[in-house]
């Protein structure tokens, strides 16, 4: 797993993974740059940014790669998953298809790295939460932890339009990661 401990701190990749159009791109230039744009261009391939940050005193850097959900980039999306230390998975409340792919994405993310699926560290991003939710979100978020329980360290509801948790999100995949390679429950494929 990419993880850089050196007299500054820690470097850790994380990897935000998902459908087209749920707001991946949105959510990433949230964080970054505390802006919001409406209109925006569907990510080819694949993009990534950085982030400093304090936990628990210690430095932690977020390396946060944005992978395009297009079918057409699916082919080689695998060989950017490598050396990912956690996996963002984000479906929005408008589109119901985006939430029932959440199992193809854990697939591909198990795939790409041909390991034990406890090996692999997801949080999932309910995105577009300022919108009005066309499907039932409560009992869809109860059937997907009841699925995978132990696969899925959280699910943090988002807005990329208002900033609503964005912050907290990336705070708490910065805690958890540290919290487990500082504690040696690291689970390496």
């Amino acid at each position: 797993m990419f993880t850089v401990m050196n007299k500054d701190g820690y470097n850790f990749k994380v990897t935000i993974i998902g459908d087209g159009g749920v707001g991946k791109t949105s959510i990433l230039r949230r964080y970054m740059s505390n802006t919001f744009e409406a209109n925006y261009i569907s990510t080819l391939g694949v993009d990534y940014s950085s982030k400093e940050m304090k936990v628990n005193d210690k430095n932690v850097k977020l390396t946060i790669w944005d992978i395009s959900g297009q079918s057409k980039f699916a082919s080689f999306s695998s060989t950017y998953l490598k050396g990912s230390f956690f996996f963002v998975i984000v479906f929005d409340v408008i589109n119901e298809r985006s939430f029932q792919h959440i199992p193809k994405w854990i697939d591909v993310v198990e795939k790409a790295y041909n390991c034990n699926p406890d090996a692999v560290h997801l949080g999932v991003f309910v995105n577009k939460t300022d919108l009005e939710p066309s499907f039932n979100i409560e009992k869809a978020i109860e059937k997907l932890m009841k699925h995978y329980r132990n696969r899925i360290l959280f699910i943090l509801e988002t807005s990329a339009k208002t900033g609503a948790n964005i912050n907290d999100a990336f705070e708490t995949i910065a805690q958890n990661l540290l919290f487990e390679l500082e504690n040696k429950q690291n689970k390496s494929c």
